[in-house]
């Protein structure tokens, strides 16, 4: 049975920090954090740095909102991993994650995003920004999808391209598993972790037949160009925002099944989820 494994935990350090930085002004907070909680996880820091392009908050907060992040911290970061052995077990039994351990990194004021997975010293890491995870099941949910895409890169996922089609289809099944280890919540809790997307999926609902046809067109796109306009949360263009991860939701429940379900599409090579995409579109476009 898959445990978790810890590669990093800047859990520590950034309490440390916040205690010693609460009432400080901004130039004594940034070398207090550069000192006691930078210094401390410079391979983790370089890694962000390199792949989000962040530095963190830096001593932008102070005061009782540095004091209400650093509260009950370590005890958030412990449910955190309480809930990622949870879902890593449950991915085990479904045939979808192997026997090793889930790797972890617990971050701490590093980044804007909650949650997200990179190869980390040579393996997908689960990356857990514990000071934006609700402390919810919201934030259960934010665990699992990343739990997903763990399984997927070390099932079949580490040989999908990356194209346009692979990263719906990617996100498709870590939101539509999720809600699977997750039930009980509308969409928009799964596709942007709150209850304030219900417009947003009248907008997608109302050019799907649209947007497949024009994933169908460019599935095999590799330019940054035509992938943000459907993936990235700030990117604009002719779909509504992070469009394709209501595009891979619909795909993937299009394909339950299929292929053996959910969790062994995981574990397919690109040519076989390929052709089910396909598939899985035109049944969709279906009158």
């Amino acid at each position: 049975m898959p445990g978790v494994a810890v590669r990093d935990s800047l859990i520590a350090s950034y309490v440390q920090y916040a205690h010693a930085a609460v009432e400080r002004d901004l130039p004594e907070r940034e070398r207090l954090w550069d000192e006691l909680h930078r210094d401390a996880h410079p391979e983790v820091f370089d890694f962000v740095a390199q792949h989000l392009h962040e530095v963190g908050e830096r001593g932008s907060i102070a005061g009782t909102a540095l004091q209400d992040r650093a509260a009950g911290l370590p005890e958030h970061a412990d449910q955190l991993l309480r809930t990622s052995e949870r879902f890593a077990a449950s991915l085990h039994g479904l045939g979808a994650l192997d026997a090793a351990p889930l790797p972890v990194v617990l971050l701490a004021g590093t980044t804007r995003a909650h949650a997200w997975v990179e190869y980390f010293r040579g393996e997908p890491t689960m990356m857990l920004e514990t000071t934006l995870i609700p402390k919810s099941e919201l934030g259960e949910v934010a665990v699992a999808h990343e739990a997903v895409h763990v399984a997927h890169l070390r099932a079949g996922g580490g040989d999908w391209p990356e194209t346009l089609a692979s990263e719906i289809l990617s996100e498709g099944l870590a939101t539509a598993l999720s809600a699977d280890l997750v039930p009980g919540h509308s969409p928009d809790v799964y596709l942007w972790l709150d209850h304030e997307h219900r417009e947003w999926l009248e907008q997608c609902r109302a050019v799907l037949g649209e947007g497949l046809g024009a994933l169908l067109s460019q599935s095999d796109a590799t330019d940054p160009q035509v992938l943000r306009p459907f993936l990235s949360a700030g990117a604009t263009g002719p779909w509504p925002v992070r469009f394709g991860y209501y595009l891979g939701v619909q795909i993937a429940d299009a394909l339950r099944t299929q292929l053996g379900g959910l969790p062994a599409l995981l574990t397919k090579r690109w040519p076989v989820a390929s052709a089910a995409l396909t598939t899985a579109i035109a049944a969709l476009q279906a009158p």
